[in-house]
């Protein structure tokens, strides 16, 4: 598992930088392999400064980020994914861009080898972003991306079965750019993104994002327990 060699280089980064107040918040997905053992464990080994949630089920990547949104404060937030491919030294010149005046800063990944259909996906996918969630020209979408206050803010009332940060956050004007990071190879596992997930998650990016929860809906996600936060509902 690779999760506590991405918590130590995360910490290290900081440390180098000089970022002292900082919050590591570790999301388990109803993961079956014991992950919140190990982010136990961190929290213990990190006391105040690495905490943990465990999900009642797996909702998937967006909605395990909602559930963290409460409890990331009133500064930067940057999300991030621990199987070792994003770089944290990027998180540095993230913070740069929000201090700057941005909302939302992307990595922004080196062009990846990509097959001619799954090329043709993508720009059908990012024109219909253009046109439908107000994402500028030459930004891509990635999971590595940070958040300033008032964005963090915006978020904490977003209810949605198809919750999309960043469509909901361009779509309502909020100031959008990227930064270069290396993309490295993955360490662990494998992605879970089939062609059938992939299709499925266009289809909420581009439309299904907008719509709130409404009553008799099943909440965007339930928390079984935490560990090293208060625990809130």
């Amino acid at each position: 598992m690779y999760l506590e060699k991405t918590v130590r280089e995360l910490l290290t980064v900081f440390s180098l930088s000089g970022i002292a107040s900082v919050r590591v918040i570790l999301v388990n997905d109803a993961s079956p392999d014991g992950t919140f053992g190990v982010i136990r464990r961190l929290a213990d080994l990190f006391p105040g400064v690495v905490s943990g949630i465990d999900l009642m089920s797996n909702v998937g990547q967006s909605r395990a980020k909602m559930a963290a949104l409460p409890y990331t404060g009133d500064g930067i937030t940057v999300f991030m994914d621990d199987d070792g491919q994003h770089d944290p030294r990027s998180v540095v010149l993230m913070a740069e861009k929000i201090r700057e005046g941005y909302d939302l800063v992307y990595a922004r990944f080196p062009e990846l080898k990509e097959t001619l259909p799954r090329r043709a996906a993508s720009r059908v996918l990012d024109l219909l972003l253009r046109l439908f969630a107000g994402k500028p020209a030459g930004i891509r979408i990635t999971s590595y991306f940070a958040l300033s206050g008032r964005a963090r803010t915006n978020l904490l009332s977003y209810q949605s079965l198809h919750p999309f940060i960043g469509g909901r956050l361009m779509s309502s004007g909020f100031r959008v750019c990227s930064v270069p990071s290396e993309h490295r190879a993955r360490r662990t596992g494998r992605s879970g993104y089939s062609l059938k997930k992939l299709t499925s998650r266009a289809i909420e990016m581009c439309f299904l994002f907008r719509l709130p929860l409404k009553s008799g809906d099943p909440p965007m996600y339930e928390i079984r327990e935490t560990t090293g936060l208060p625990y809130r509902r």
